[in-house]
């Protein structure tokens, strides 16, 4: 189960506080994807998210860093999303770049 389909082709704010993030990822993604048309050349397009790993700031704000936080200090886990089964998943950066390459 995955909270959203691969054909949805999102909802962006291009003049958001984050647009510079949103915007970023979709012109390289686009870029990329002219490459490859020019080019005939296979390429990979990741989209890494939630990932975890031996250098994250406990304070970043992230699920994965507040999730350990809350544990070790014995807090109630919050856990995000809506609904009676929230689905969240998280990778290991080690992991993700083994999976991508």
């Amino acid at each position: 189960m995955h909270p959203q389909t691969e054909a949805y082709w999102g909802n962006v704010n291009p003049i958001g506080i984050r647009s510079c993030y949103d915007e970023g990822k979709r012109a390289s993604e686009t870029l990329m994807m002219d490459y490859h048309r020019q080019n005939r050349v296979d390429i990979k397009i990741v989209r890494i998210f939630n990932t975890y790993g031996p250098r994250m700031l406990k304070n970043d704000g992230r699920v994965v860093s507040n999730f350990i936080v809350q544990a070790l200090k014995g807090h109630d886990i919050t856990v995000y999303g809506e609904g009676p089964r929230p689905v969240r998943s998280a990778m290991l950066t080690t992991w993700s770049t083994a999976w991508s390459g």
